[in-house]
């Protein structure tokens, strides 16, 4: 069964035709990334559901939950945003812990965040947390993106170019920044987040 199948019905409306194959393409890519990921690579198993995440809502009476696009997944309403959080800064790592111990469960991060070092922090408290069964893989809804070039992405796809190889579809749009969608691009950015990710 792909992801496609596990996510489509309930979701499909509230993209448009043009938007909702775009999505398509990404979700099969990541579905094939997690199947296919590399054997010996630490990988935190699981994602969120609908059971653990209610059971976490309920937990917290405190806080606000809300349906995730009519799936019974519960995120709470306040997410926690790794824009300028960087593995290795202390602060940020305490930030996202007491974070994710008092409720948040919803994480969003982006492949070019801190050049990487976003998504790096927060599968390093992840993994962290679950293994001192501190939060379970199963409430927690990581959200990462690709599309945006600069720092290591830009310098990748200059590598690329030179090598006679560049990425399809590129989009230069200011120095040193481009954007790209194309299928492999995507599959090449969600294996570097999952990498990243843990």
């Amino acid at each position: 069964m792909s992801i496609i199948s596990l996510v489509s019905a309930p979701i499909t409306a509230a993209f448009s035709d043009r938007a909702w194959a775009g999505l398509q393409i990404g979700l099969e890519c990541l579905y094939l990334l997690v199947v296919n990921f590399k054997k010996g690579q630490r990988m935190i198993k699981g994602f969120a559901t609908p059971a653990t995440t209610r059971k976490l809502a309920d937990q917290r009476p405190g806080l606000t939950y809300v349906d995730l696009a009519q799936t019974g997944v519960l995120v709470s309403q306040a997410g926690f945003g790794g824009y300028r959080v960087a593995d290795g800064n202390p602060t940020h790592a305490q930030a996202l812990t007491r974070a994710l111990v008092k409720g948040i469960n919803v994480i969003d991060t982006s492949a070019n965040y801190a050049d990487g070092e976003s998504e790096k922090l927060i599968g390093r408290v992840l993994a962290e947390l679950i293994d001192a069964r501190q939060i379970e893989r199963e409430q927690v809804v990581v959200v990462s993106k690709a599309g945006y070039l600069q720092g290591q992405n830009f310098a990748l796809s200059q590598q690329r170019q030179q090598e006679g190889r560049p990425f399809k579809d590129l989009v230069p749009y200011a120095d040193e920044l481009a954007h790209c969608i194309h299928p492999e691009f995507i599959e090449d950015q969600l294996t570097r987040s999952l990498e990243r990710l843990g």
